[in-house]
Parts: structure tokens; C-alpha cells; sequence
């Protein structure tokens, strides 16, 4: 059991080079940005004149995409 708790809740996160609870914060963090770009593309889907990236944050859904993936490529160590 104990090995069970130590794989589930402790290997990942070292092996990124972080605590559990830095790694929970930085997963939170991009899965609330993922959760933004979700909800701003199927806004899209159903109206394609209305990017509400560049609306609220002057740049385009992809541009918004790369930056997230930048994020989890630069947590990798």
C-alpha cells in the first residue's frame, strides 16, 4: 500500500522536479488556462466571426494554445 501512495501521489511530481503541492498548483493553474481556451473555442465552433481570444486577451486561439504548451515545457526538468 505504501508504494501504492508513493507511485500515485509522489513519483510524478519528482520526476518533474517539483513537491506535490508545487506540481498540484502548476497542474491547477494550466488546467484552469485549458478550461478558458475550452470554453473560448466552442464559443467559436458555433459563431467562427467571434474570436474571444483576441477580444479579451489580444491574441488568437492558438497563439493562447502555444503559450500553455510552452508553460508545461518549460515545468519539465
Amino acid at each position: 500500500m505504501r508504494s501504492l501512495f508513493r507511485r500515485m501521489f509522489l513519483e510524478h511530481p519528482h520526476s518533474r522536479g517539483e513537491t506535490y503541492c508545487e506540481h498540484m498548483k502548476n497542474a491547477l493553474c494550466i488546467s484552469s488556462r485549458m478550461f478558458i481556451a475550452s470554453q473560448f473555442s466552442l464559443i467559436h465552433a458555433f459563431i467562427p466571426g467571434v474570436d474571444l481570444f483576441s477580444t479579451v486577451f489580444q491574441t488568437t486561439s492558438t497563439e493562447y494554445i502555444n503559450s500553455i504548451n510552452e508553460t508545461i515545457n518549460r515545468t519539465k526538468k
